[in-house]
């Protein structure tokens, strides 16, 4: 799962165009003049927000909120004096490094063997193995921190430049 911090009511812009697949599903090769996807255009085109966003893992964007004074949850929205505290909070955060702190984590190496055991048999010889791979945990460095704590920043204030709330879930 994952979090996406956006302004609403943000343009968009075409990146890019691909062939829609119905045309690969009809005997003509001919678009479907009802297709929900291309409208029976034949193409669709890929769109992308013209204003910044920003995609972040749930543990990352709660971990975020934290730093910046905001009680964690799934989804919510800025606007008004909510979007000026929040704004107040990613400054407070990119200038204390205590702040940032409770987002931070270190790397970690979880070794093979931690999902069990199973009994293996060679020959007349039954012996127990370790069952599980290893599992690698990513960190989130201060650096990572400020990097996003600033795109949240820079959300918030294009936001409150353009008169729209900030939304996220």
């Amino acid at each position: 799962m994952s979090i996406t911090f956006s302004i609403t009511n943000t343009p968009t812009h075409v990146t890019a165009t691909y062939p829609c697949q119905c045309v690969d599903h009809t005997p003509d090769g001919k678009p479907y003049a009802d297709c929900p996807y291309c409208n029976g255009a034949g193409k669709e085109d890929f769109e992308e927000p013209s204003w910044p966003w920003v995609n972040m893992s749930n543990t990352n964007a709660f971990n975020i909120l934290r730093a910046i004074g905001v009680n964690p949850v799934d989804y919510g929205s800025w606007e008004g004096e909510t979007l000026d505290h929040a704004i107040k909070g990613c400054l407070i955060a990119l200038n204390s490094e205590s702040k940032r702190a409770v987002a931070t984590r270190e790397s970690s190496i979880l070794p093979g063997g931690h999902a069990g055991v199973q009994v293996v048999h060679d020959g007349n010889v039954a012996r127990m193995e370790r069952m599980g791979a290893e599992a690698r945990i990513g960190g989130y460095t201060d650096e990572r921190v400020r990097v996003r704590v600033s795109d949240i920043l820079g959300i918030c204030r294009k936001a409150k430049k353009e008169g729209e709330k900030v939304t996220w879930g």
